[in-house]
């Protein structure tokens, strides 16, 4: 009983203190999720979430950049690689809107299909 209760012990110390892994598939999607919400939460200035869409920008080429050259997401993660590598619109925000020469909102909010009008029109709701 004691050899158990020490072995558990000691696998639960190890499990805590393994870190999580993440991939880079994980990382980006993170990131993005991120973005996404401080481009629409309505609490921040537009001079704030200006600065942190730049920031945001720069992590997120970043990140696109190291998903795109990752060779082991076919072996670790192969169904999300490839929703991920068939929404390229929406996965890859900045290069996709670098492409389309846009700013990464613009490009999103036309993806999803959102106009300046529906923007304007809509409602705050919680």
């Amino acid at each position: 009983m004691k050899r158990l209760l020490a072995l558990s012990a000691i696998l639960a110390s190890l499990a805590t203190a393994m870190p999580a892994m993440a991939n880079s598939l994980d990382n980006l999607e993170r990131e993005r999720a991120i973005a996404l919400s401080k481009m629409l939460d309505g609490d921040i200035s537009i001079p704030q979430r200006s600065e942190y869409m730049m920031s945001s920008w720069r992590r997120l080429t970043d990140l696109e950049k190291i998903v795109i050259t990752d060779k082991s997401l076919k072996s670790s993660a192969p169904a999300a690689a490839l929703r991920a590598f068939n929404s390229y619109e929406l996965t890859f925000l900045s290069h996709a809107a670098a492409e389309k020469d846009q700013m990464i909102t613009q490009h999103w909010a036309e993806t999803v299909g959102l106009s300046t009008s529906d923007l304007l029109v809509a409602r705050v709701g919680r």
